[in-house]
């Protein structure tokens, strides 16, 4: 259950951070967004919030399943949980405010669980110790 859980969790940060890497794209090659494109964007949008927030339960979960039951804070996955609950709290306050220099964090954040995803992959365990 628990690696389920796990590709769950990757399939949902890749979809949360798809909308980031298409805007990404375009610019990287120079093309202005079309019609289309954000149309697709604005689809990808709709589901953002609920998928942010099945994200972090479901990382809960996926951590509580895969320790046997128990919590760990000196752990990868909890670092990366950490991370995904900074970013869905400044997504939160983001939305609430409309603060254009919390959207540059909220993406920053975005980018920092993606690195601390990879890291959980290769290194699961104690970060100290």
């Amino acid at each position: 259950m628990a690696t389920y859980l796990a590709w769950l969790n990757i399939l949902l940060i890749l979809y949360l951070i798809s909308p980031l890497l298409i805007k990404r794209y375009t610019r990287w090659k120079g093309r202005n967004i079309t019609t289309s494109l954000k149309l697709g964007i604005m689809k990808l949008h709709r589901f953002h919030k609920p998928a942010g927030m099945a994200l972090l339960i479901l990382g809960l979960a996926h951590g509580y399943l895969a320790l046997g039951n128990r919590f760990d804070i000196n752990h990868s996955g909890f670092m990366l949980w950490v991370f995904v609950l900074f970013t869905t709290v400044l997504g939160i306050i983001k939305e609430n405010t409309e603060n254009k220099k919390l959207e540059k964090v909220h993406v920053q954040y975005a980018i920092l669980i993606i690195v601390a995803l990879i890291y959980h992959y290769f290194l699961p365990g104690p970060i100290i110790g």
